[in-house]
């Protein structure tokens, strides 16, 4: 599959076509949504027992859709290939994805989205990295919160800069995906009467279940549109600049 993704990036450099998301061939159109929707085909990415490191017990393509799945600790590798020196400050960025999100304590409450940004400012490979850690934050997040803090600072980074041409395919699956995303809400019970401990636990598990389908339902979809309308937006100027 990477090199199918490989081949299709190519083609669209080629033909100096805008996305190959835009294909009209349906056949064509069902390989690069397969492609460009999973993240693990970027193919700068790190290798996966590389990234690991020499303790894991994982097998290659678990550790390489780790890589790109939410995690609430810090990195030790930057998840794409980088020189000695911008790894360092990729693995620092990290650390402040997490803080700003929410998923480690910061300490400061000054503009916690900047730390990031700036680390984007630097070069082309470097805010290729830090899409890729919002992304990867973003897939599979179980906390709400974090969640919404994610959106918001991927807003933050399409309002700002793009990513390279070879990422910019797979920011926009990942952003039309979740702007369709989904899911089937559970049923609810109703009553007046008092209810036991075990009903009452079962019902506040119950809420934060609705609370998190609601969010994927309609929170996200809404968020992910925003963000594809910015980076739409920041697309244009870019070519008519």
């Amino acid at each position: 599959m990477e090199k199918i993704t490989a081949k299709l990036s190519r083609k669209k450099t080629e033909e100096k076509a805008k996305s190959v998301l835009d294909t009209e061939d349906k056949t064509e159109k069902l390989v690069v949504e397969s492609c460009f929707t999973d993240l693990t085909n970027f193919p700068n990415l790190r290798d996966p027992l590389d990234w690991a490191g020499t303790g894991s017990s994982s097998s290659p393509a678990e550790v390489r859709a780790d890589m790109m799945r939410f995690q609430p600790e810090k990195m030790s590798r930057s998840l794409t290939k980088l020189t000695p020196i911008q790894e360092t400050t990729a693995v620092k960025c990290f650390k402040d994805v997490l803080r700003c999100m929410g998923d480690q304590p910061g300490t400061f409450s000054a503009d916690k989205q900047e730390p990031v940004l700036q680390v984007a400012r630097k070069s082309t490979a470097l805010c290729d990295e830090v899409y890729l850690q919002v992304l990867k934050q973003l897939n599979n997040n179980p906390t709400l919160k974090s969640a919404q803090s994610g959106w918001e600072l991927l807003q933050g980074l399409c309002g700002e800069m793009l990513p390279s041409d070879a990422l910019e395919d797979f920011l926009r699956a990942f952003l039309v995906k979740a702007s369709a995303a989904v899911l089937e809400s559970g049923e609810t019970t109703g009553g007046n009467r008092r209810k036991s401990v075990v009903e009452q636990a079962e019902e506040r598990s119950k809420n934060r279940k609705t609370l998190r389908l609601t969010f994927y339902q309609t929170v996200q979809p809404k968020l992910a549109t925003q963000t594809l309308d910015i980076y739409t937006e920041t697309l244009s100027k870019k070519n008519t600049g």
